[in-house]
């Protein structure tokens, strides 16, 4: 690749670079700002599995699964998208485990498959969530989602407010785990990229201004 057609490709990202706030983007802005009083007011427990802001990423993790079905431009994306979204839910609930807490005092801890259904039916389950995973990953060849994929990350706008909120709730949300051990802080950040996540599903699969010309 010589200078001419870095310089070309560096021009054609800055040129669609898009800082204008829509409406729905103030919903990012809402829990990025809630983000700091969470960490400095509310009790850990709201931060604990099962719990208050967990159940309210599965609300918004819903809320994008419907967003996404109904999309109007680029189906094919849209359905590998609504996939994705089934199995960031079924991560979030462990697949089902959530239900069947060991202890009611402190941290939730829940029980192995192994302990809630006898052998060989434990291994349902995450089989189920395997072969799903896997069909999702076969769906998006097979329909050729990558080809709408792709002409969006060539052509379309970018949308720079919600993709920096989406990447700080990533690596913030990584350190609060790994190195800070700030469990509030991990579980407001992943929820950060969560809506952040669902409002770019929303203007990519509905706005005009990021639609691609020759996607349906």
């Amino acid at each position: 690749m010589n200078l001419t057609t870095i310089k070309q490709a560096a021009q054609n990202i800055f040129s669609r670079l898009n800082w204008k706030i829509y409406k729905p983007t103030f919903i990012s802005i809402v829990f990025l700002l809630s983000i700091l009083p969470c960490v400095l007011f509310l009790p850990e427990m709201y931060a604990w599995e099962n719990s208050f802001i967990e159940n309210i990423q599965l609300v918004v993790i819903m809320a994008i699964f419907v967003v996404s079905l109904r999309a109007k431009y680029a189906k094919q994306l849209f359905n590998w998208i609504t996939m994705i979204v089934v199995i960031l839910f079924l991560r979030e609930i462990n697949c089902g485990r959530i239900f069947f807490p060991i202890n009611k005092v402190g941290t939730p801890v829940f029980k192995q498959w192994n302990q809630i259904l006898s052998y060989p039916y434990n291994f349902i389950p995450n089989g189920i969530y395997g072969l799903f995973m896997i069909y999702t990953v076969y769906y998006f060849f097979k329909s050729k989602a990558y080809l709408q994929l792709c002409e969006i990350m060539k052509k379309a706008k970018i949308d720079c407010w919600n993709i920096i909120f989406m990447m700080s709730g990533i690596v913030i949300g990584t350190l609060s785990e790994m190195t800070w051990d700030n469990e509030m802080l991990e579980e407001t950040t992943e929820t950060l990229f969560y809506v952040a996540f669902g409002v770019l599903v929303y203007l990519y699969g509905y706005n005009k201004d990021y639609k691609v010309k020759g996607i349906k």
